[in-house]
């Protein structure tokens, strides 16, 4: 496994034609504005890098895979603020879902709300018990 490079919110591997994604923000991987711009810009390159085959999100806490949206950050938006991040939410789970490679994800701790959004977007879904 390859190490291919960290964003702020994503740490990216490559091995043969999989990319990993794995989110690795803070102690739950809680989704803000930035996580999902992140997101957005790894479906671009997912689309356009033929030598990428598949894409594969994990998280890097045992626990959690995502308890969904950062509250605390997006409840601070103001209007404009929130209506931007719901639109690039919404547009990166449909987005997520018409991806024309496969995506996977892997959960082996909790994913609530957003977190269970956008693994329910992926074409399969593998879990862990304890």
């Amino acid at each position: 496994m390859k190490q291919e490079s960290v964003l702020s919110s994503i740490t990216l591997e490559q091995t043969d034609r999989v990319l990993i994604a794995t989110l690795s923000r803070g102690k739950a991987n809680a989704m803000n504005h930035e996580m999902f711009c992140e997101i957005s810009e790894l479906l671009d390159r997912v689309e356009s890098e033929p030598q990428i085959g598949a894409l594969l999100f994990a998280s890097s806490q045992r626990r959690f895979f995502s308890p969904g949206l950062d509250i605390a950050e997006v409840f601070e938006y103001d209007r404009d603020q929130m209506t931007s991040f719901f639109t690039l939410f919404l547009t990166t789970i449909s987005r997520l879902t018409h991806v024309s490679k496969p995506t996977v994800v892997v959960i082996g701790g909790h994913a609530y709300a957003g977190g269970a959004i956008l693994a329910a977007a992926c074409d399969f879904r593998v879990m862990a018990r304890g």
